[in-house]
């Protein structure tokens, strides 16, 4: 039985991303400087734009009252550059910014890495206080979940957020051949399935679409034996990877904006 097929925990599967945190990959990139991208890793300008698009939607809740601190969650957070991210954005001093990933090397990472702008946590969702923050993202990271685990995983999350806290999902779509290291890729209606019975969808759309120019521009920028970076290009490509569309046909990733019931 394939990984796709199969609903139960899969080592194999489990250990391929396991292994890619021997280096704290997700560092490479950059939304803020110049050179943003890296020449190994092609899937930068998509990352990027996640991370314009997270926080864009976090900017836009008011902030709390005087003395009080919005404390934001990134589930599954791996080596916690995602999240390192956010708190480069000055929009969003107001926020306290927490991590939490069952991988021990990847929080290690994390930890070396955010130089203490993010509290890290290396355990189980079940490990959080119930209703303890404010909002949360799930950024790439239940498509590492095997299937039969989704609705006690999911629940989790939401047990860990205030009632009626927002969430921002993001999943590779089923556009995407299914990578050795993930159990599923999702469309619009199988990713809200997986949410509904803990969460209110507010909004849901597919990026990352890899139109003619860009994907001839990613392949002219970016050959085997050279890589060319210019501002102006890798702020268009970024920008053309943010853009979201209704339909999932011809985008990667799908976007998904939550609140817990």
């Amino acid at each position: 039985m394939s990984a796709s097929d199969d609903t139960d925990r899969d080592r194999r599967v489990d250990s391929i991303q396991a292994g890619q945190y021997a280096f704290p990959y997700h560092y490479i990139p950059s939304h803020d400087r110049f050179p943003m991208f890296s020449r190994t890793w092609g899937f930068a300008a998509s990352y990027i734009a996640a991370v314009q698009i997270a926080v864009d939607w976090l900017a836009g809740f008011d902030e709390p009252q005087s003395g009080e601190t919005r404390r934001h969650m990134d589930y599954g957070c791996g080596d916690g550059g995602f999240v390192y991210a956010l708190t480069k954005e000055a929009r969003l001093g107001h926020i306290a910014f927490h991590g939490i990933d069952i991988d021990e090397r990847a929080i290690r990472w994390a930890n070396i890495f955010a130089d203490g702008k993010v509290a890290f946590t290396c355990g189980d969702l079940q490990d959080l206080g119930p209703e303890t923050f404010d909002s949360g993202t799930l950024i790439e990271v239940i498509e590492h979940v095997p299937p039969s685990e989704v609705p006690e995983f999911v629940a989790g999350i939401a047990r860990s957020l205030k009632p009626g806290a927002p969430l921002f999902v993001t999943v590779p779509s089923t556009e995407k051949p299914l990578e050795d290291k993930h159990y599923r890729h999702f469309d619009f209606e199988s990713l809200t399935r997986c949410f509904d019975a803990e969460f209110r969808m507010t909004g849901i759309f597919g990026f990352e679409k890899r139109s003619f120019v860009p994907r001839k521009l990613q392949k002219f920028l970016m050959k085997k034996n050279y890589f060319i970076e210019t501002t102006a290009t890798s702020r268009f490509l970024v920008r053309k990877m943010g853009e979201r569309h209704t339909e999932v046909k011809g985008c990667g990733r799908i976007g998904m904006f939550l609140q817990r019931k």
